[in-house]
């Protein structure tokens, strides 16, 4: 009996964190999307575009100010509880001294494919402080493994809030390029000194001489694939825009990464549904293989269905809905999102699939959709935007999309699964 109340007492626990966690992720998403939107049809494409590029060009070589192995910071605190300042001010020095090449190498960067744009360099230098106040982000690590995701979600909707206020206020008191990209260091600083806050009242103080070599050493050996496949993950996500910035000219990326948002905005819906139906699988998975299949079998169909009419319907009304939410001169914008959206098609299934590669423990394969996904792109996208402009652009993100999610046949386990799932005698 005590047992049966551990467990749901441990099951309550779980679900609160999960929905505190899902609560701000929608909250600041959605919040994003409206800001976003009201802010190109301010700006134009020509601005919005500049904005875009530079902010590309940083969360790229943000990556450096992560390291992408925020997991085994957990782990660690979890385990080692008396190692928690070590563990924290170690990650810490780790996250600061990336972040302080950021400004370097986008400047450097800039410089080399707009050796005039002056502007775009100022951009980078305050978007670059965004990477620099991230580096609290330590604290964050520190209330997942102490189970305080309550705290870490009002800090980051609080943090949102202000630099969705800042940018809102600039769109009404007719604000220029730069000051939106000092509010969205403004958001940064506040979400920084929330967190330092929080390390201090818990007696974990942050200073540069409380490092541990060896845990460096441990987190670098450890996360060694981690930060490869981080890596992989942020030039995967953002090249399209990189490209389309540097051969194309920035209105031309304005109109792009409009229809990019939208995009994303779609799939998002897609990670929610996986989200709902992966405990599903799981469980299913742990009883019986009959069970695991039919619960795939339904869950793939369904992501095949919305995606494909999901696909239809937005690419049908593409022009209405751009003309409402961006104004008509980002019609351009609905011409892209018409062959961006075919894309959805893949990704839908790639999320779902992705619980194959959970439940099966097939992570190499996820190495492997993210690789082949890059490489494909570094492949066709610069060439094609050079001939075909923008809308090849489109094409490619669909192309690759396709080869990523495909990479799952690679795997022989994944095989055998997906063809219980989908032969014919079974889905009749």
């Amino acid at each position: 009996m005590t047992s049966e109340r551990t467990r749901k007492a441990s099951l309550r626990a779980l679900f609160g964190s999960a929905s505190w966690y899902l609560s701000e992720k929608l909250v600041r998403l959605v919040g994003a999307f409206v800001v976003a939107a009201w802010m190109a049809r301010y700006l134009g494409p020509l601005q919005y575009g500049n904005f875009a590029f530079v902010l590309s060009v940083v969360t790229v070589l943000g990556f450096l100010g992560s390291w992408g192995v925020e997991s085994l910071v957990i782990r660690d605190i979890v385990q080692h509880p008396l190692r928690a300042r070590q563990v924290v001010a170690t990650y810490f020095l780790m996250r600061l001294t990336g972040a302080l090449a950021v400004p370097v190498f986008a400047v450097l960067f800039l410089l080399f494919v707009h050796p005039g744009g002056h502007e775009l360099v100022w951009m980078a230098l305050v978007l670059s402080s965004v990477c620099l106040f991230s580096a609290f982000d330590v604290a964050d690590c520190w209330l997942q493994a102490s189970h305080q995701p309550r705290q870490t979600s009002l800090i980051r909707m609080t943090g949102f809030g202000v630099g969705a206020a800042l940018k809102c206020g600039l769109i009404v008191g007719n604000g220029t390029l730069i000051w939106f990209a000092c509010a969205h260091a403004l958001e940064a600083a506040c979400m920084a000194f929330a967190y330092r806050r929080v390390l201090r009242t818990n007696g974990i103080g942050i200073s540069l001489d409380g490092w541990d070599q060896s845990e460096f050493q441990k987190l670098a050996i450890d996360g060694k694939w981690m930060i490869l496949s981080g890596l992989t993950v942020v030039l995967y996500s953002k090249m399209d825009i990189l490209v389309v910035g540097t051969v194309l000219s920035k209105e031309v990326l304005g109109h792009y990464a409009v229809a990019a948002s939208v995009y994303g905005a779609w799939n998002l819906l897609g990670m929610s549904l996986a989200q709902a139906y992966a405990p599903h699988v799981a469980a299913a998975r742990a009883s019986n293989a009959r069970d695991y299949i039919g619960v795939l079998r339904r869950f793939l169909l369904l992501m095949v269905g919305v995606s494909v009419s999901g696909s239809l319907v937005l690419g049908l009304l593409s022009e209405s809905l751009f003309t409402a939410l961006f104004g008509p001169e980002y019609l351009g914008s609905a011409h892209i999102f018409a062959i961006l959206i075919w894309s959805s098609m893949p990704v839908f299934l790639g999320i779902a699939t992705s619980q194959i590669i959970v439940n099966e423990q097939l992570y190499a394969v996820s190495m492997l959709r993210t690789s082949l996904g890059l490489a494909s792109s570094l492949a066709l996208m610069m060439p094609v935007a050079s001939r075909y402009g923008v809308e090849g652009v489109a094409v490619v993100v669909v192309i690759s999309s396709v080869v990523a999610t495909s990479a799952l046949l690679f795997s022989r386990a994944a095989r055998k699964i997906l063809f219980a799932v989908f032969s014919p005698r079974a889905v009749i």
